[in-house]
Formats: structure tokens, C-alpha cells, sequence
């Protein structure tokens, strides 16, 4: 296996191939990791523009490029607990540029990090530090203390865990989870995922359906204000149930104590998808599709009360 090591104390650049893995760990600063635009590329480069404090370390261990102070041995929740109060100084500024395919796991402390155009998956954590993705694919998990997350026009699966931070995910967005204490929770996708589920405590939740006329509702929030397509549910325990419409219907389950919960009906999707799940371009739209609640529209009116389920 081929092993090559590097010991940066301040601006560099290394140009590696055969990189099929990064897994990086930045404590303060910001780390960049940006898929080439070329999809043939297949060189990783990564270009350190400043270190503070301890020097960051970059190991090429076979296919796998480790750039930053080490493995987390303790897992990625151990990962969040240890460096939960961290004060020290460690920091760097970090780009990444690497193939399409490449598999990513970054992780922050302070810094903030930024994660685009990947197609093979992701996973990301930090604890005070704000995280983005952009036109990513795959499966994206991401966990965060107090850290802002958002994943801007993600295509697949979606998995998101925090205690105060607020979790923002867009795109064609096939299956959801957020689980989130005190930071809001916002869903907008252009496609119909084959679930959504959603718990808060005291934070609010916005979700935003292109067709939900095709999705199976169980929402409940104790103490908040719930919102479905314009219509608030009233009573001193709100919820909403409404069978799917079309189809055999995706659950939709959203769960709040005190926080507000809304339910909007987006812009209709305009892609088409082919059977491997991307986007196909020119696609025909369906201008005649009845809107949810409109005399074309097949089902009958949602209804409300508790929750069974």
C-alpha cells in the first residue's frame, strides 16, 4: 500500500492521484472540497493557504487522502463530544479539489467547511462551525451541535442530526431525516421522496412538497402553530392525517413539541429522471395537473384530528 506523508506549517500545494477516499478534520478555519469540472479528471490537489497553530498534517494511505489532525478512533458522535468545549487556536485555510467519485468525510470544530459537486456521497459533522454542500449526490449525512448545516440542490438520500444549529436541505431530495432539538428545520424538494420524517422540540419546521397529493400525513406539534397548505389545524393537541391520494403514498411524519410546523406546496417539479435517477434535460411539463385541493384534484378533503399511528 502506498504511504506518503506531509507536514504543512504554511502555504502549499500537493498533487496526488489515486485518491478514491478524503477524510479530513479541520479544527478552526475553513476547508473547501470542490469536485473537478472535468468529470474525466481523475487528480486530487490540495492547496493549504495558511496554518495557525499545530502543523496540519496530509497522508495519502493507499486510495484514501487524510488531511488534518488525525482519524477520529472515537467515532463521529466521539468526534462532536471531545471537541464539544474545545478554546484552542488550531487552524487552517484549506482547498480540495478531487474527482467527482471521490468518497468525502469532513468533520470541523470551529471551521467552517464547504462540500460540492461530489457524486459518491458525503458525511460531514462539526460542532460550532457552519457546513454547506452544493450540487451534491448520493447518500448525505451531516451532525451538528450549534453549527448552521445547509445542502443546497442535493440529489438522494438525506440524513441530518442537531442540537441547536439549524438544518436547511433543497434539491431532488429522495428520502429524508432531521432530527434537531432547538434549530429549525427547512425541507424544499423537487421531487417526491419515499419519506420524510421530521422531529423537533422547540424548534420550527417548514416542509415544502412538489405533490402531495402522492404523500401519506401523520404531523402532530403540541404547543405550536400547524400549518398544511394553507389551511391551520386548531386544537389544543394539532395534528393532521391525511391518506396519500395517488399511489401508494410516501409517509410524511413530522413531529414538534413547541415549535410551529408548516406545510407548503412547492413549484412542480419540471425535470424529468431516468431510471438511474438523474435529470434528464427538455423534459415536457405537464401543464393540465390539477393543483392539491382544486376540482380536478382525485381524493377527499384532508382532515384533522389525533394521530394514530
Amino acid at each position: 500500500m502506498t504511504q506518503e506523508s506531509w507536514t504543512v506549517t504554511g502555504p502549499q500545494a500537493i498533487d496526488l492521484a489515486r485518491v478514491r477516499t478524503l477524510d479530513a478534520t479541520v479544527i478552526g478555519g475553513r476547508i473547501d472540497v470542490v469536485a473537478h469540472d472535468d468529470p474525466t479528471r481523475t487528480d486530487t490537489r490540495v492547496e493549504v493557504h495558511s496554518v495557525v497553530g499545530r502543523p496540519l498534517e496530509v497522508r495519502l494511505e493507499g486510495t484514501t487522502l487524510r488531511v488534518g489532525y488525525g482519524p477520529f478512533v472515537a467515532g463521529w458522535k466521539g468526534f462532536l463530544e471531545r471537541f464539544r468545549t474545545y478554546t484552542g487556536k488550531d487552524a487552517a485555510d484549506v482547498h480540495v479539489a478531487v474527482p467527482a467519485t471521490t468518497t468525502v468525510k469532513v468533520a470541523t470544530v470551529q471551521g467552517e467547511a464547504l462540500v460540492a459537486g461530489v457524486r459518491d456521497g458525503a458525511r460531514l459533522a462539526t460542532v460550532s462551525g457552519s457546513v454547506m454542500t452544493s450540487r451534491t449526490r448520493g447518500e448525505l449525512r451531516v451532525d451538528t451541535v450549534s453549527g448552521e448545516v445547509s445542502a443546497s440542490e442535493h440529489d438522494g438520500p438525506v440524513r441530518m442530526d442537531s442540537v441547536s444549529g439549524g438544518l436547511t436541505a433543497t434539491g431532488a431530495l429522495r428520502s429524508l431525516r432531521l432530527d434537531s432539538v432547538s434549530g429549525s428545520v427547512t425541507v424544499d424538494t423537487r421531487t417526491t421522496p419515499s419519506e420524510i420524517t421530521v422531529s423537533a422540540v422547540s424548534a420550527d419546521v417548514l416542509v415544502r412538497l412538489p405533490d402531495p397529493d402522492a404523500m401519506d400525513y401523520a404531523i402532530r406539534c403540541v404547543s405550536g402553530r400547524l400549518l398544511v397548505d394553507g389551511t391551520e389545524q386548531r386544537g389544543s393537541a394539532r395534528s393532521f392525517h391525511q391518506p396519500a391520494r395517488t399511489g401508494a403514498g410516501s409517509p410524511v411524519r413530522v413531529s414538534a413539541v413547541s415549535g410551529d410546523v408548516t406545510v407548503l406546496r412547492g413549484a412542480p417539479d419540471e425535470t424529468s429522471w431516468d431510471a438511474a435517477g438523474h435529470p434528464v434535460e427538455d423534459a415536457p411539463v405537464d401543464a393540465d395537473a390539477p393543483a392539491w385541493g382544486s376540482p380536478g384534484a382525485r381524493g377527499a378533503a384532508p382532515s384533522s384530528g389525533p394521530v394514530d399511528r
